[in-house]
């Protein structure tokens, strides 16, 4: 599954440089996975805020992403196909593009499952200043097991807490 390349609507989708701006410009040079050998490359994607959701998809990075702002993000294929045909992909959607659900949380470098993500549509378009829209807001889980379960026992406690 690849990413399409979509014309900005208005400058403000443009880089800097006048170029447009899409997720295969801000691909992490590694190539296929994360270029991260401690980084589990398979993992089950659930959410407790999401009908959509709220089944267990199995997920496979296929590459890191820096997104134009920073922030890291991951392009992965999911197992089932999602059912797409309310947002407009009739034949499902096959990949997904998750990024951090936390500001001060990195999704390269998160130290436990369960880790808290953003949910968006493969081919989404990216502006400079802003993060790409979320379609919902999800988990994902070391095992298939702890997604079904929605099991949390793994996360450490933040700082904050």
């Amino acid at each position: 599954m690849g990413i399409l390349l979509i014309e900005p609507r208005d400058e403000a989708a443009l880089a800097p440089d006048g170029k447009r701006v899409g997720l295969d410009e801000y691909v992490v040079p590694h190539g296929i996975g994360t270029g991260r050998p401690d980084m589990q490359e398979v993992f089950f994607l659930s959410s407790m805020d999401s009908e959509r959701f709220s089944s267990v998809f199995r997920c496979e990075v296929e590459r890191a992403i820096e997104l134009p702002n920073g922030h890291h993000a991951l392009m992965v294929s999911c197992d089932p196909p999602l059912n797409g045909q309310e947002l407009g992909y009739p034949l499902g959607i096959g990949g997904l593009l998750l990024w951090s659900r936390f500001a001060d949380e990195d999704l390269w470098t998160f130290p436990a499952f369960p880790h808290f993500v953003q949910i968006c549509l493969p081919d989404v378009e990216l502006r400079v200043d802003a993060m790409p829209t979320s379609i919902a807001w999800g988990e994902i889980y070391e095992t298939e097991a702890d997604a079904t379960a929605h099991e949390m026992s793994a996360r450490p406690r933040s700082s904050v807490e």
